[in-house]
C-alpha cells in the first residue's frame, strides 16, 4: 500500500513540474508575458503567477480555457506527462 501512495505522489509532483515547465516554455515560444496571458485569457495575473512559480496547479478547465484563448495546443501544456518524456 505504501508503494502505491508513494507512486501517486511521485507522479503528482512530476505532473505539476511538467505542466509548470510546459507553461513557461509555451509563454516563451509565443513571446507572452504573465500580464499579456492574463489579459488574453481573462484569468487574474495572480492566478498565472501562482501556476508559473508552482504555488498551485491549474485545473483541467483552466488549462482548456488557456488553450482556447491563446490558440495553443493542449499538448503544449500537458505534453510529456503520460509518456514520461
Amino acid at each position: 500500500m505504501e508503494d502505491a501512495i508513494t507512486k501517486k505522489y511521485d507522479f503528482s509532483d512530476f505532473a505539476s513540474d511538467m505542466i509548470r515547465n510546459n507553461l513557461i516554455s509555451a509563454m516563451e515560444r509565443h513571446n507572452m508575458t504573465k500580464g499579456a496571458l492574463s489579459q488574453k485569457t481573462g484569468l487574474s495575473w495572480r492566478t498565472i503567477q501562482n501556476w508559473y512559480c508552482g504555488a498551485c496547479d491549474p485545473s483541467i478547465v483552466k488549462i482548456l480555457l488557456l488553450c482556447h484563448a491563446t490558440g495553443w495546443d493542449l499538448s503544449e501544456i500537458i505534453g510529456g506527462i503520460l509518456d514520461g518524456a
